[in-house]
């Protein structure tokens, strides 16, 4: 799950929207970066979190969209069960203005015309 106002808000619950939605995550060239990362329990009920950065470097060079945040997740044996994104949902906001103008197009199907 991903709260906010904004086009990157999420509550999947299928692999074919999730998978979707990382895919819109690398084709605008999202970066993230991991700063840190806390695991406790046992593989069949283990917490995971995760601090990290993420950003988007335009092709001028200029960084366009800059945040830091956190991921919270329960999993069962390497397989997450429950996950949020904690992030500052303005400057997400903010990015979807940049993007509303700057957005590569989604890809055609493959076999499409």
């Amino acid at each position: 799950m991903f709260p906010g106002r904004h086009s990157w808000a999420a509550d999947y619950h299928n692999k074919q929207d999730l998978a979707a939605w990382y895919e819109r995550f690398a084709r605008v060239g999202l970066q993230i970066e991991p700063e840190e990362v806390l695991v406790a329990g046992p593989p069949w009920r283990t917490t995971v979190c995760i601090h990290f950065t993420d950003h988007v470097t335009a092709p001028s060079g200029e960084v366009v969209y800059e945040n830091t945040g956190v991921l919270f997740a329960k999993m069962s044996w390497g397989k997450i069960s429950y996950g949020t994104v904690y992030e500052d949902t303005q400057k997400v906001a903010d990015f979807d203005e940049y993007l509303a103008v700057h957005e590569p197009p989604k890809p055609a199907p493959v076999g499409s015309r």
